[in-house]
């Protein structure tokens, strides 16, 4: 059964409506027409097809507006099930079924800003440096130092340079 020029081939239908109406696809060359047309876009196929850590499984039969549901099995395991438009059309598309973020979030952090150079055993005036506390005061670390006159202060690394004794009373 054809309708209008042969380049336009009404095909066996995909489906009926809720009205029991059938429903055609269109072929690769172009919108069949005709009356019992209903223009429904062909499903992409995307069986055995990999995005990132997702491989698709299967149709589900389910749909999402006009576009199919896919089951999905992830690297790690899991099954989820997706629209396949995402993963096809969007930048910002999932690449697994959120092991990845889980992976992240227990994978350990690494230290923010810049390694804290050692000063140990410097002298800044009557002050030695004896060890980094640990601690950090406005991003810089903190360091404990010995004055010449028994005392121990905790200066931030940023006001070593200006830091010339433990402070007033010093008897150094």
């Amino acid at each position: 059964m054809e309708f209008g020029d042969s380049a336009h081939r009404i095909v066996a239908p995909v489906g009926y409506d809720a009205d029991g109406r059938p429903l055609y696809c269109q072929e690769a060359t172009g919108f069949a027409r005709g009356p019992l047309v209903h223009r429904v876009r062909p499903v992409n196929d995307l069986t055995a097809r990999r995005f990132g850590r997702l491989v698709a499984v299967r149709d589900t039969g389910k749909r999402v507006g006009h576009d199919p549901v896919w089951e999905f099995a992830c690297d790690c395991g899991n099954t989820v099930e997706l629209v396949g438009r995402r993963l096809t059309r969007y930048p910002d598309r999932p690449r697994s079924c959120g092991c990845i973020g889980a992976e992240r979030e227990a994978a350990p952090k690494r230290p923010r800003g810049r390694p804290v150079r050692d000063r140990t055993g410097e002298k800044f005036g009557t002050l030695m440096a004896i060890r980094d506390t640990g601690e950090r005061r406005n991003t810089s670390a903190v360091w404990l130092l010995r004055c010449d006159c028994g005392r121990e202060v905790e200066v931030p690394a940023n006001r070593l340079g200006g830091q010339r004794n433990c402070g007033p009373g010093c008897t150094a």
